[in-house]
């Protein structure tokens, strides 16, 4: 894995923790950084977190990589 974004709503109980380099040592380099987002009444959902620009925009960063850039990934 080369990068990894991570967000949270703070009401997310199952994303709740937001420190993971204690959870997955060695990750330096690799998580960028840490987003907290309101995910309104429905703090898990899929969509709400789709739906922010924390978590589309690097989403389409990967998507848009040149195909020949990709397969090292």
């Amino acid at each position: 894995m080369r990068r990894w974004v991570n967000v949270a709503d703070r009401d997310d109980l199952v994303a709740a923790d937001l420190d993971l380099q204690r959870r997955f040592p060695g990750i330096d380099g690799v998580l960028e950084t840490t987003y907290t987002v309101d995910n309104g009444t429905h703090p898990h959902n899929a969509n709400f977190y789709l739906a922010k620009r924390e978590v589309g925009g690097p989403i389409a960063q990967a998507l848009s990589v040149p195909a020949d850039l990709g397969t090292n990934r």
